[in-house]
């Protein structure tokens, strides 16, 4: 019966990769992304400043004050990526989260090991309630989760203890980088009662534009006694 419907789930919806639209089995490993597609997806070395894209050789002492490092996996000009972010995002194909995920995983094992972290944590920047209605999920959140499971849940994910605190319009439609960084000004806050004092958090966000996200949450972790915070993304823009 299952095979049945299997078959037939096939002949009327078959999952087909995304950036290639190449038809997939549904025993792939991912229902979003071919195999060839994610492999062929470049991939970036080190880390950034959040500020000003910088390279840095380690995730310390960026070149801006109060920004914090930033470990992207790769860059957002790259069509196959885009293409899972979008879909993720903006077309509610949450299966994009786990190529995603792993693309994410295979820079950190590279550049940011586990065993050199403090207490690591995820924590995912979260969407106001309103949007985070309006779109059922927040693609953040789900990345995360995928990146613990890769990670042998060695890292747990908090997304309970940053909040949005106000309803920004998204950063790409911000046109300047100080547009971008007004625009989420005061726009997060740390739950009363979060434990994140003493914690590496490693604050993930799907695509890092300006740099103004990151920071500001970092500002806020900061203060709510983060010893360390590291940004994680997908992709820079």
């Amino acid at each position: 019966m299952r095979a049945l419907l299997e078959f037939v789930l096939d002949a009327l919806f078959p999952p087909q990769c995304i950036p290639c639209g190449e038809k997939l089995p549904r025993t792939a490993r991912f229902l979003s992304c071919c195999d060839a597609c994610l492999k062929n997806i470049p991939m970036r070395s080190g880390f950034s400043c959040a500020e000003c894209g910088r390279r840095l050789p380690l995730p310390r002492n960026t070149c801006h004050r109060g920004t914090p490092a930033v470990a992207a996996a790769t860059d957002f000009t790259d069509a196959s990526a885009q293409a899972l972010i979008y879909a993720l995002k903006y077309s509610g194909l949450t299966d994009a989260a786990r190529p995603l995920a792993l693309l994410l995983h295979r820079h950190l094992v590279n550049y940011l090991p586990l065993e050199t972290l403090t207490r690591p944590v995820l924590v995912p920047i979260p969407l106001h309630p309103k949007r985070l209605r309006a779109r059922g999920f927040n693609q953040s959140a789900l990345v995360a989760q995928e990146l613990a499971r890769l990670f042998g849940d060695t890292v747990p994910v908090d997304d309970a203890s940053l909040v949005r605190t106000a309803n920004t319009t998204t950063q790409t439609a911000e046109a300047t980088r100080e547009k971008r960084r007004e625009n989420v000004r005061g726009a997060f806050a740390v739950r009363p009662g979060a434990n994140l004092a003493g914690a590496t958090v490693l604050l993930l966000d799907d695509v890092c534009t300006s740099g103004g996200t990151l920071t500001e949450a970092t500002r806020v972790l900061r203060a709510a006694g983060a010893a360390r915070i590291i940004g994680i993304v997908v992709a820079r823009a």
